[in-house]
């Protein structure tokens, strides 16, 4: 696999990881809200990117359970890989990833990830999409 194609796999693993870790977190006590709603922490309707690295960031520091900085082989939700082949996954390449992957899925352009946007991801993602 090309270093290109690794990372957009790793980048579509962690969206999704991200995506289901938000849906199984809030599903109890907001179980009609959308991914949206719950990231959306301006309330303008749509996830920005600072939002959704803002989560991003705090979804890593739950992983990071030995909290140095990095996700080790331990930690990294099944399903992901290190875009970097070292085996660890590091805060800023948590991030980096999460951006590239916001920008793939902003379809519009706007900078803002709406609702259908995000079910056009999952709807890819599941189909063996990026």
């Amino acid at each position: 696999m090309t270093t290109v194609a690794m990372r957009v796999a790793v980048l579509a693993a962690m969206l999704g990881s991200c995506l289901g870790a938000a849906q199984a977190q809030d599903k109890a006590p907001r179980s009609t809200s959308t991914l949206v709603e719950r990231l959306d922490r301006n309330g303008n309707g749509c996830v920005d990117l600072e939002e959704g690295r803002n989560y991003a960031s705090r979804r890593f520091h739950r992983l990071d359970k030995n909290a140095d900085g990095k996700l080790d082989a331990a930690e990294i939700p099944a399903g992901q890989r290190d875009g970097g082949d070292d085996g660890v996954i590091p805060l800023e390449e948590w991030q980096d990833a999460y951006s590239q992957r916001f920008a793939h899925l902003d379809s519009n352009g706007n900078g803002c990830m709406e609702q259908t946007e995000v079910d056009a991801g999952r709807a890819a993602h599941a189909n063996g999409g990026q």
